[in-house]
């Protein structure tokens, strides 16, 4: 645990301190609320939660500076079959602090700077002799060693031991979820739908007020989704884009900064407003309160050539919120965003579900995760005109 704060950024090290301390705290106003008559005031729990963060940080501060002083600087080594994995690089440079070092397994200084390096990540389509010779090396060195998994990997965890004859076997288990598990998580659904629209109404109200202000046209928007064992349905969102988005250029991925989204569109997604109105496919049946994201056909054709295991994914019902979107981002690459969808398929149960819906309330205040797909990165899977812009009066749309 240590360890592992001194590593992250300090930007990082106060958001998990103060989303533990706002945790603990509200366990603690729970607890003397109904076991005594204390009344503590706000800010006391604000107080200790600040000095808490403070006593972290100087901690932090002061092994740093010891560090520096005796020459040590934190350093993480990636090892890949090529130079191209730059998505984990990036994330490492933007997460951890110190030196981040990539290298391929072939490199001659590959072993020498293992010795150095205090996390070792293997990613890519490594081979098992050469995950084997570093896992065992980093091992006996006591180093941690981080496996980015292949698709494939993540569903061997579902499986179990199994002998064939005296050859030992891992048997491959079906992501469906059980006959109970279903009828609990569609139970939970219904009451997290009611209660979802009942809170939220007033967003309702003031969501379609605001589109209609801006840009006359429908307030709702509806499109087909893939769902449970691919069967399509239309999901229905509040319109954060312009009337006919997509006249002149056919199925495109949001992206950054992308001229077809309104102001007001720019808000909703922010804030994952424009996302409400999928109560309403909850209570229809067609999707979950927590599940894969439902992804449109043609980037399901597409990404399903890529992607073999893709099709698992519709091994349950698609979700307004799910793993990849509360660990990952809007612009997380498909490959990362599956093996979000397979892990939680792989390790499911109602207490996952809760905890990513607890996880939803502190993503729908990250702006950073709403940001759309950037060009070069939607341009690796799926070849898309940039879309024309044309005028309207006096405004300029697609």
């Amino acid at each position: 645990m240590i360890r592992n704060v001194l590593e992250r950024s300090y930007a990082e090290v106060v958001k998990k301190i103060a989303a533990l301390g706002f945790l603990l705290n509200i366990a603690v106003i729970v607890t003397l609320y109904f076991s005594s008559n204390v009344r503590l005031p706000l800010f006391f729990y604000l107080g200790v939660q600040a000095f808490e963060v403070g006593l972290v940080l100087i901690y932090k501060a002061l092994i740093e500076l010891l560090q520096r002083r005796h020459g040590h600087e934190s350093m993480s080594l990636i090892i890949v079959e090529d130079l191209s994995e730059f998505d984990l690089v990036n994330t490492l440079r933007r997460i951890y602090r110190g030196r981040v070092t990539v290298i391929t397994y072939s490199s001659e200084k590959m072993k020498k700077l293992m010795g150095k390096a205090d996390n070792i990540y293997l990613a890519g389509s490594l081979t098992s002799e050469v995950r084997n010779m570093v896992v065992t090396c980093c091992t006996l060195k006591n180093k941690r060693v981080y496996i980015i998994p292949e698709a494939y990997e993540i569903a061997v965890r579902k499986s179990r031991f199994a002998y064939i004859g005296d050859i030992p076997a891992f048997l491959m288990e079906s992501y469906q979820l059980t006959d109970v598990q279903k009828f609990i998580k569609r139970s939970m659904d219904i009451a997290l739908a009611l209660s979802g629209i009942a809170l939220t109404l007033p967003l309702f109200f003031f969501a379609a007020i605001a589109i209609k202000r801006e840009h006359n046209g429908p307030v709702f928007f509806r499109q087909v989704r893939t769902g449970l064992n691919g069967q399509l349905f239309k999901v229905i969102k509040f319109r954060s884009m312009v009337v006919d988005a997509e006249r002149d250029t056919g199925a495109v991925l949001a992206k950054e900064n992308d001229f077809r989204i309104t102001k007001i569109g720019w808000f909703l997604r922010a804030f994952r407003i424009d996302e409400l109105p999928q109560f309403f496919n909850v209570l229809a049946g067609s999707m979950s309160v927590v599940g894969p994201r439902p992804e449109r056909p043609i980037f399901v054709e597409e990404f399903q050539k890529r992607y073999p295991d893709y099709h698992y994914r519709f091994s349950v019902k698609p979700g307004i919120t799910g793993l990849a979107q509360v660990k990952g981002k809007y612009s997380t690459t498909v490959e990362n965003k599956l093996k979000f969808d397979l892990m939680y398929l792989v390790n499911y149960s109602i207490l996952l579900d809760l905890k990513i819906i607890l996880e939803t309330v502190k993503v729908v205040l990250n702006w950073e995760q709403a940001k759309g797909i950037k060009e070069e990165q939607y341009r690796k899977f799926v070849d898309v005109k940039e879309p024309r812009k044309r005028h309207v009066g006096k405004r300029i749309v697609p």
